[in-house]
């Protein structure tokens, strides 16, 4: 008997706690100047900290005279005296719209833009920034200084090599060279024939505007000679004051010419200066002869 009277006061307990607590979910505003959180729902547990007037604040469960919420992102117990709550009305539902008949559109015709041809220098048009190519044309040199021959004429030679250009941006780009260059220069019934290989490095910027793309480049073109010979009607003779290497500035302009996407005809024509005596005044111990090389140079290249 003891045991079923203890049972039926407990569950009247249980009752009782769920009749006044309940789960909900709810918004308000502290409606007053501070409001205090509790740890429980009791002014004489510990105070977890205060809210300000109309701080936001999530019910998410009430009990006798407390609500415990969320606010800031910390939980607690505050009396409701504390709090307004928020009363939200849901709006009218949207009346349905009628359906639309739909209506079967004609095809939409695109319009081809017409293809633009691949140009010498376009960047876009190649999968690597590197082009090569080879060359061949006409050197038209003498020599330039204060001793240069009397009755000087110019002589003319070839010039033939390969190429590369890699491709920077914005149309720039550095052209390298290797040529067999044929200089020197022409007096009376005698040729000075002063050849070289060459080594042009070049900055290089190309106006791209089609299938013809001008261009125009400067840099330091270094050759070493490798033949120094005076021919004659009669003989032929071996220079052995001329120096072995020589430095010359190089500027000139062209055009490409598209063939197939990157193969080109390129017309190149550049004007090379020597800035220092080709003559070494060491070998035969007298005074230096201000002779510096002076080269127009004419060549058709081809890209592949």
């Amino acid at each position: 008997m003891v045991k079923f009277i203890y049972c039926f006061l407990v569950l009247l307990f249980l009752i009782s706690y769920v009749s006044h607590s309940q789960n909900m979910s709810a918004e308000g505003l502290v409606s007053v100047k501070i409001a205090n959180v509790y740890e429980k729902p009791d002014v004489k547990s510990k105070k977890l900290r205060s809210l300000s007037q109309n701080i936001h604040v999530n019910v998410l469960m009430t009990q006798g005279d407390w609500y415990f919420i969320e606010a800031q992102g910390k939980e607690g117990w505050i009396k409701k005296s504390d709090v307004k709550l928020i009363i939200k009305t849901e709006a009218p539902s949207e009346q349905r719209q009628p359906e639309q008949i739909k209506t079967t559109e004609p095809p939409k015709v695109i319009e081809q833009k017409p293809r633009q041809e691949k140009s010498y220098f376009n960047e876009t048009n190649y999968f690597s920034p590197y082009t090569y190519g080879v060359k061949a044309g006409l050197n038209i040199s003498s020599v330039q200084g204060d001793d240069i021959p009397i009755s000087m004429d110019a002589r003319k030679g070839f010039c033939a090599g390969v190429f590369f250009i890699y491709r920077l941006s914005g149309g720039f780009g550095l052209q390298g060279e290797l040529l067999y260059n044929q200089k020197g220069f022409v007096q009376s019934d005698s040729t000075s024939k002063i050849d070289y290989v060459s080594l042009p490095i070049l900055l290089r910027y190309t106006f791209d505007i089609g299938k013809i793309s001008p261009f125009v480049n400067a840099g330091a073109e270094f050759s070493y000679n490798t033949n120094k010979g005076l021919k004659t009607a009669d003989n032929t003779y071996v220079y052995d004051d001329i120096k072995p290497f020589d430095v010359g500035l190089s500027f000139g302009l062209g055009a490409g010419y598209n063939l197939t996407g990157i193969s080109s005809l390129i017309l190149d024509i550049r004007y090379t200066i020597g800035l220092s005596t080709i003559h070494d005044k060491t070998v035969h111990n007298t005074e230096e002869l201000d002779l510096k090389n002076s080269v127009l140079s004419i060549t058709f290249g081809y890209t592949f």
